[in-house]
């Protein structure tokens, strides 16, 4: 997920370099800073997991928000060395690693999932 960010950021800064320049002169340059978690952008994947829908919500920050038939439920990502790992103190994980995406919700069975394409 960091690489998306970086590689997004990236593709921004080209994009932005490739602008025609004007002959007006240049304003003073703002201070840089933080965007505002309100700012980033968020990006909402389906996953079908056996037999659970689930909206996958990323703010890119280090957290998931899923969304599916039972209620919302909010994941911090934790460090991992091999894996996407979402991870809460009650059992609850949704992981990534490699093409193996999987959902477990607390006192239930792992459930593999797969990536619903948009508009299916």
């Amino acid at each position: 997920m960091r690489r998306l960010l970086v590689m997004s950021t990236m593709g921004a800064l080209l994009a932005l370099g490739a602008c025609q320049r004007t002959s007006e002169p240049a304003a003073p340059a703002a201070p840089v800073t933080s965007a505002p978690a309100s700012a980033v952008a968020l990006r909402t994947h389906t996953f079908q997991c056996g037999d659970l829908a689930v909206a996958a919500t990323f703010d890119g920050v280090g957290a998931v928000d899923l969304g599916f038939t039972g209620g919302p439920l909010t994941l911090p990502q934790v460090e991992s060395d091999s894996a996407e790992r979402f991870v809460d103190s009650q059992g609850n994980e949704f992981s990534f690693k490699g093409d193996e995406i999987t959902l477990t919700l607390a006192g239930q069975e792992k459930r593999n999932c797969s990536l619903v394409a948009p508009g299916s």
